[in-house]
């Protein structure tokens, strides 16, 4: 663990070093680092619908979309090996269906995150911060409506409706292509986000 955090302190230099080349950053300094790496991948909740790669690259849209991913496929196969990126066709973002945050098990369980069930290139992009404020907030809509009317599932819907009074940036559904597996009146019945 600390050759792979010296590496990565190694590594945020380098980085730094490039953007002081770029104009308006030469005086950009790292302000401070993390104490201790993070851990990348590690187990899912096994939800509803599992996103994939295919999901990610080509930019699908979808009628249950609660929020929208602009990350690329971002794979790090390990030490020695160069990572690769992998971008975003068309406008470079995709839609995340409340299926992919509920749980196929576990009625009132959400998931968000580096959680979310995604084969090994969605879960690459998935799992990053920017993508995880937007599932966790929907997370967290589905289940606060599941907890207050338990004996009804929450609906993409009104899961919508919530994150838009609450200012969330969300797809037009009028672009949704309708590729995915289930409906729009799809419900999940369910109360706690992880």
């Amino acid at each position: 663990m600390t050759h792979a955090e010296i590496h990565a302190r190694r590594q945020a230099r380098t980085y730094l070093d490039v953007l002081r080349a770029l104009p308006g950053w030469a005086h950009a300094y790292i302000a401070s680092t993390g104490p201790e790496l993070g851990t990348r991948e590690s187990r899912h909740v096994v939800t509803r619908r599992r996103l994939d790669r295919d999901h990610v690259l080509h930019g699908l849209r979808d009628p249950d979309a609660v929020a929208v991913g602009a990350w690329p496929v971002e794979y790090h196969p390990g030490a020695g090996v160069p990572s690769t990126w992998q971008y975003i066709a068309d406008g470079g973002t995709y839609d995340i269906p409340l299926p992919a945050l509920a749980s196929a098990d576990t009625a009132n369980l959400f998931a968000a995150g580096r959680l979310l069930d995604g084969e090994l290139g969605a879960a690459a992009s998935l799992r990053v911060m920017g993508t995880s404020f937007g599932t966790g907030h929907a997370a967290g809509v589905a289940a606060a409506r599941t907890s207050t009317h338990p004996a009804t599932p929450a609906r993409t819907q009104e899961v919508r409706t919530e994150l838009q009074r609450q200012d969330a940036r969300l797809p037009d559904l009028h672009l949704a292509s309708g590729r995915s597996g289930l409906s729009q009146d799809q419900s999940y019945q369910g109360s706690t986000a992880v």
